[in-house]
């Protein structure tokens, strides 16, 4: 591969970690313009699948020939990782604020590290356990801002203290999903194998939200500017950052595509500060501050200062 081809293929990450980015900032839009969040879940995912079943026929060569045992796993890791996750991140984000929507999951790469050292057998060194109580210290500064001084016109949460509560779970959730899809993206062709675990996560979040939302009224009240949001939603938050990630994926490998996650975090401040308008108070910068150097130390392999430091490891 050229060095052109190279920076063209490290582009692909940037682009998904902006794209990811921007989706709760335009999901506080929809939000303020009276949607249920269940609604717009639904909605961002039936129109992304659909987008990522027509890029999957498109681009890639490899199949999966779908049995009872893969239906079953792709059906449980849709409706963990698609269904709950978003329900609990979406109905979040209605309550709470953009900027703590991003610290909270910027958690997620340390839950998934607490999530693998207790079932899958995950080394546990002094380095990653600071890391650990580096993040949970940033989510107990993050808790307690109660964003006094909000002048975001966008926010319409009346309990940022559930909403971020619904977020810290949802980050959870995640973490169990990327941990359970671990052992088989190397199975499965991993663009086939997320187009088909949506298809079953959107099943769910359609079937919720016709119980849940009246789908009727919701679809009646939408604007042109309201399409433009859920065509970003998903066509271009789901299809595109998906396809772009995994585009980079089968070049650069896991390790070197999984370190563009951590721009999310710092596109999704940038974009609520300076798009919507949200006061970054000084405990939520700081909380993500902490959240950020823990991830940081979770996820370097070492640091210096931590060389002669022991390891553990669960019998």
């Amino acid at each position: 591969m050229s060095e052109d081809s190279k920076q063209n293929i490290y582009f692909l990450p940037v682009m998904s970690s902006l794209f990811w980015a921007m989706v709760p900032i335009v999901c506080s839009v929809v939000f303020h313009h009276g949607f249920d969040p269940i609604y717009v879940s639904a909605v961002r995912f039936i129109l992304g699948t659909f987008s990522l079943y027509l890029l999957m026929q498109l681009f890639s060569k490899e199949k999966i020939k779908l049995t009872r045992s893969n239906v079953s796993v792709f059906c449980f890791i849709g409706f963990i990782g698609v269904f709950l996750y978003n329900i609990l991140f979406f109905v979040g984000l209605s309550l709470s604020l953009v900027v703590h929507s991003v610290a909270f999951m910027a958690m997620i790469p340390i839950w998934t590290f607490i999530v693998a050292y207790i079932f899958l057998n995950e080394v546990f060194t002094f380095q990653k356990a600071l890391g650990v109580v580096l993040g949970f210290v940033g989510v107990i500064f993050i808790l307690s801002d109660h964003g006094n001084g909000i002048s975001s016109a966008f926010h319409i949460g009346n309990n940022i203290f559930l909403g971020d509560i619904l977020f810290l779970l949802a980050a959870l959730v995640f973490a169990f999903y990327a941990v359970f899809t671990r052992k088989f993206l190397h199975s499965y062709p991993p663009l086939a194998m997320t187009t088909y675990v949506h298809i079953f996560g959107t099943f769910f979040l359609l079937l919720f939200s016709l119980l849940v939302t009246d789908i009727y009224e919701q679809t009646q009240k939408i604007t042109w500017v309201d399409s433009l949001a859920f065509i970003y939603l998903g066509l271009i938050g789901t299809a595109a950052a998906f396809f772009c990630w995994f585009r980079a994926l089968s070049f650069l490998g896991p390790t070197k595509t999984a370190i563009f996650l951590n721009l999310v975090p710092v596109w999704g401040v940038l974009f609520s500060v300076f798009l919507i308008g949200e006061t970054l108070s000084m405990v939520a910068a700081i909380g993500i501050s902490f959240i950020i150097f823990g991830v940081f130390c979770v996820q370097s392999k070492r640091m210096l200062i931590f060389n002669l430091r022991p390891k553990f490891k669960r019998k």
